[in-house]
């Protein structure tokens, strides 16, 4: 289940609008009528208590990776701001997840191993602090969770487009490599969020 504060909404980046709805009924979402700092899209999205973070993805159209970290603030105004690069400017389609202090960024297209993480409240750069067990080749199709001490890339596609079936966890307390923690019951990939 979703902490108290993310729960209360829920921002979604397409193209350069920035959408938020509720996650209680009627779960309509609306154009907040504010844009991101760059149209993009298949960039891995989390947040903490008061602003919602993409990095990296494809800024489109015509679709060129980039290494952009946008901060948009839960409240308004919505607007994107470029606030830092993470280290990698060739993942594409990727994944994250984010501690109360941190956001991490993993994987990418095509087969990036690395896991980077930034501090959210500061304006620094990404640092690359650990390896993934497995490559996942994408976010968007390797999918992100977090619990409160751990990230998780569960699934994902490698060699494209077959799916891969390990469910990999790094400490948010250390930086160390993922391990692989256990298989879900078939290879997927573009599978969901979940945090807890």
């Amino acid at each position: 289940l979703h902490k108290e504060y993310r729960r209360q909404r829920q921002m979604c980046i397409r193209d350069s609008n920035i959408n938020k709805g509720a996650f209680s009924s009627p779960y309509a979402s609306a154009d907040v009528g504010n844009e991101a700092s760059t149209p993009g899209y298949s960039a891995a999205t989390f947040g903490d208590k008061t602003n919602m973070f993409a990095t990296a993805g494809y800024i489109g159209p015509p679709g060129a990776q980039h290494n952009q970290i946008e901060r948009m603030s839960k409240t308004s105004p919505h607007a994107g701001t470029d606030v830092a690069n993470a280290v990698r400017d060739d993942r594409g389609q990727t994944g994250g997840s984010a501690s109360t202090t941190h956001g991490y960024t993993f994987g990418g297209e095509p087969d990036i191993s690395d896991i980077e993480k930034f501090q959210m409240s500061a304006t620094n750069d990404a640092s690359d602090v650990a390896e993934l067990a497995t490559n996942t080749n994408g976010g968007c199709v390797g999918e992100q969770a977090s619990s409160p001490s751990s990230g998780y890339a569960i699934g994902g596609s490698n060699p494209s487009p077959a799916g891969i079936n390990v469910i990999q966890k790094y400490s948010f307390s250390a930086d160390q490599d993922a391990t692989d923690v256990g298989d879900l019951t078939a290879a997927r990939y573009g599978i969901g969020h979940a945090y807890y």
